[in-house]
């Protein structure tokens, strides 16, 4: 078929036509070389969408790099990509419309599919966007690299709020994870009620400077951080640290947080609440602290948090892959229509988005560690390994389209949360379909 192709050499671009075979789907012809193929559509017709450009740009320590061959949707809107193995940043770009980023994970010899809507530009914008953010980020002893990767990709975050040009009246907290485990003196849980859903508002990084409130405010181009730098504001906080329970409660820490009493001023009730979650366990809030108890049954592990908390086809507790995999109703671990009701209350779901930054749920395995059982990663980089993020998942699911939920298994977040703050403007603040 005849059509024009994009080379990139550093920072010439070239536009080659002429006509070529399009790679196949499902084939690899250079060794080493893995695939990335899908089709993308319009967010609000839903039909095909052609003349799209896609552009790959390998992940170099944390970074995208240089720019590599793209491809261009065709009428079917189907693009297809040949890659070097790795990890890649993809970004979806036509004339009229939201660029929109993702991430892929390329394997010799393999094809990842990855379909997507995207946005139109809307007509209409408000003149402000009244919006809090409260990330809830884990501080157990695996997430020192996610806390950094996270520090590092914020100011992807706000550039991509920024970009639509209305006037921000932001307030962004960070909590923890960590609500201890009962009174039962577990090492890491000590404290009774751990953090308890407070924002977290402290120097992390010696000679930074937090914000002089306990969230960061920014007003059109007001703020309440020194010399108005936003995003260093939020590195100095954010890096939690790894010594928090490891019985992570992400849910239970975002319902005391927003409860009106536990953060004075944060969140606002006029105004739209994002929560944006990021750890590589499952959620382990529980309804009956004797879940913790040392001296229960089974072993005092974060897998008891999947076998009282999670039900599969077959039974969870045993060893093997699993499928149906579902938050269980009515056991130890808080309710997840519970959590949503609780969250969207006095808000309405419209006014409310919720992302989860998680292990990926499509493969859950049961497997041993040691004598004990224990569940396998889902994912896994050279600096990440995380379980199936169950029960979040199912809030996502619960919450949509007002949500979103992205694997924590990549080296770059910087396209995730830039994603995340678009689907916040656009299910909560205006409609990219109807320009209201």
């Amino acid at each position: 078929m005849c059509s024009s192709r994009l080379l990139v050499c550093g920072s010439l671009v070239l536009f080659l036509a002429g006509c070529f075979d399009p790679i196949p789907p499902d084939t690899v012809t250079r060794p080493g070389a893995g695939e990335v193929v899908g089709a993308v559509t319009d967010q609000c017709s839903s039909k095909p969408l052609a003349g799209v450009l896609v552009t790959p740009q390998p992940v170099e320590n944390g970074s995208p790099g240089s720019p590599a061959l793209g491809d261009t949707t065709d009428a079917s809107g189907r693009y297809a990509l040949e890659l070097d193995q790795g990890d890649w940043q993809l970004t979806f770009s036509k004339k009229g419309y939201q660029s929109v980023e993702k991430t892929a994970v390329v394997r010799s010899g393999v094809t990842e599919k990855i379909d997507l809507t995207v946005p139109p530009v809307p007509a209409q914008l408000p003149q402000q966007a009244r919006l809090d953010v409260l990330f809830v980020v884990d501080n157990s002893n695996s997430m020192s690299e996610e806390q950094q990767s996270l520090a590092q990709a914020f100011p992807r975050f706000m550039n991509a709020l920024l970009l639509y040009g209305f006037t921000l009246d932001l307030r962004v907290g960070v909590i923890s994870t960590d609500l201890g485990a009962g009174s039962y003196g577990i090492p890491s849980c000590e404290a009774v009620g751990g953090d308890g859903g407070k924002l977290q508002a402290s120097a992390r990084v010696a000679g930074c400077a937090p914000p002089s409130d306990p969230y960061i405010s920014v007003v059109g181009t007001t703020t309440n951080v020194p010399d108005d730098m936003v995003n260093d504001a939020f590195a100095c906080i954010v890096e939690l640290g790894t010594g928090g329970c490891g019985f992570e409660q992400p849910l239970g820490a975002a319902l005391k947080a927003v409860d009106g009493q536990t953060n004075p001023g944060f969140p606002r009730a006029d105004a739209v609440l994002a929560v944006v979650l990021i750890s590589d366990e499952d959620d382990c809030t529980a309804s009956d602290t004797a879940l913790y108890d040392p001296n229960a049954r089974s072993p005092l592990t974060s897998f008891r948090c999947f076998e009282r908390g999670v039900t599969c086809d077959g039974a969870a507790g045993t060893p093997g892959p699993k499928s149906g995999c579902k938050p269980a109703a009515g056991g130890q671990l808080l309710d997840v229509d519970s959590f949503v009701n609780q969250l969207t209350q006095g808000r309405g779901a419209g006014r409310v988005f919720f992302a989860a930054i998680a292990g990926p749920t499509d493969k859950v395995e049961v497997g041993l560690d040691g004598s004990n059982l224990a569940l396998r990663p889902s994912c896994q980089t050279a600096s990440t390994a995380a379980v199936p993020g169950i029960r979040l998942r199912a809030v996502a699911d619960a919450l949509g389209p007002n949500s979103s939920f992205d694997t924590i298994c990549v080296a770059d977040l910087g396209a995730t949360l830039a994603n995340v703050a678009r689907r916040i403007a656009e299910t909560t603040i205006f409609s990219p379909c109807t320009g209201q």
